[in-house]
């Protein structure tokens, strides 16, 4: 089974949420929350097909499970914060573990946020929506800051710049 893809059905200037759970019935039942509330969705059942849905689009958001299969959402997490395109992307985990075991690993692994199923809806909704904005303000935040780089390189206010690059500074910049 790949990843299922819902972009038709919300507006595009929605945020969209990859939610990736391997039971068909929690993952509808999230589909029809998360649609509720006008989310873009791409629905994944597991880890691995979540890294291939990334192939295709960018989420705005990552809303997984902890048991997953071979790999688990924590596993997938770690992946995708040690990956420099998905770094600042939220990912919250999703479980029925209730125990400070399974958060502290899904904190460790760089999620944004934790849940723990049953979730109430208005808890979802609000914190969903807390986490998108964050992730929105972050990037506004790198892309003012490439700005003014761009700014500061036009107005040649950059010693060491040698026109492609700021000699000295770490390659991957």
């Amino acid at each position: 089974m790949s990843a299922s893809l819902d972009l038709e059905s919300s507006p595009p200037d929605r945020p969209t949420i990859l939610v990736v759970e391997d039971d068909a019935h929690i993952r509808d039942v999230l589909s029809g929350l998360l649609a509720t509330l006008g989310y873009r969705l791409l629905m994944a059942a597991s880890a691995e097909q979540a890294l291939d849905a990334l192939n295709v689009v960018s989420p705005d958001l990552v809303l997984t499970d902890v048991h997953l299969g071979a790999m688990s959402g924590v596993e997938l997490c770690a992946r995708l914060k040690a990956d420099p395109r998905y770094e600042l992307m939220p990912v919250v985990i999703l479980t029925a573990i209730g125990d400070l075991e399974a958060r502290v690993a899904g904190l460790a692994a760089g999620a944004d946020d934790f849940f723990t199923k049953p979730v109430a809806f208005v808890e979802l909704r609000t914190r969903l929506a807390g986490d998108l904005k964050e992730f929105v303000a972050s990037g506004r935040l790198v892309i003012g800051i490439c700005n003014g780089f761009q700014v500061l390189v036009r107005l040649g206010l950059l010693p060491g710049w040698d026109g492609e690059k700021v000699v000295g500074v770490d390659e991957q910049w």
